[in-house]
């Protein structure tokens, strides 16, 4: 129906509106559907949907207010506020299969559209598709132990291994390796320093003499409650529809914003 062609440098949120009136003025009647990703996703793209009485589809963008928003919805759902629910698919045996699961609420909106205030009401659509959640959840504890691994493996000992001494500098050495996984929250460690008695034979008009061999050691462990909370939280997003509830199920919009 409309086609835009923009460099690639150029933002795409203002693209929207522009392309959408084009739509609407061609086709000349209400009730069109309009999906799109995040980027489609700002109150003022909706509500220019909205006002001729289209519906749109849209995943909420991944910001800090959109966040916030989504730790509300999955402590609600988790508290029993909200009813949870389960997008089943049958197998080829007849067994149904759970393949995505989720919740819904009512949320009014309200916004100013070329002079005049437009209000509707949005369904907020709680979902997450249960395979790529679970492949999310083992690739991040993959990460835990790698991240794990590689911090203990700073205590080895032998050729190659440079010995470090000091506590400051072995504290450094962690910090710097554990963001690269982006696991930091989800463990911790504790650096001690030992100082072991090493005797030296007397050399060089020197008498034999006890010294203190200084080395720093890590030990580390996994915030087992921390990992379980992020994987609970892994592959959740929330979708706003103006869709009919009867016209569009949960698994629908799923699927729609996500080939979107």
């Amino acid at each position: 129906m409309a086609t835009d062609g923009v460099s690639g440098a150029r933002a795409e949120a203002p693209l929207s509106v522009p392309c959408i009136a084009r739509v609407q003025a061609s086709v000349g009647r209400r009730g069109l559907w309009s999906v799109g990703d995040g980027k489609r996703a700002s109150r003022a793209t909706r509500a220019c949907i909205a006002a001729p009485g289209d519906v749109s589809l849209c995943p909420r963008p991944q910001v800090p207010r959109a966040e916030g928003e989504l730790a509300e919805a999955l402590e609600a759902v988790w508290r029993g506020e909200r009813t949870r629910i389960p997008v089943l698919r049958e197998r080829p045996d007849g067994r149904s299969a759970l393949i995505a699961e989720g919740s819904e609420s009512p949320v009014p909106m309200r916004q100013d559209v070329g002079g005049e205030v437009q209000r509707w009401t949005e369904r907020r659509l709680l979902g997450r598709s249960v395979r790529p959640a679970q492949a999310a959840a083992a690739a991040l504890r993959a990460r835990v132990a790698k991240a794990m691994a590689q911090i203990e493996a700073l205590n080895q000992r032998g050729r190659g291994n440079k010995r470090v001494e000091e506590v400051s500098a072995f504290r450094q050495a962690v910090v710097a390796m554990v963001p690269r996984d982006g696991v930091e929250h989800l463990g911790g460690f504790r650096l001690t320093q030992q100082a072991m008695p090493r005797p030296v034979r007397a050399s060089r008009g020197r008498p034999a003499r006890i010294e203190a061999e200084r080395h720093a050691t890590v030990e580390v462990w996994v915030d087992a409650v921390a990992v379980e909370v992020a994987v609970q939280r892994w592959g959740w997003r929330v979708y706003g529809t103006t869709q009919p509830v009867a016209s569009l199920s949960l698994q629908q919009a799923v699927v729609a914003s996500r080939r979107a």
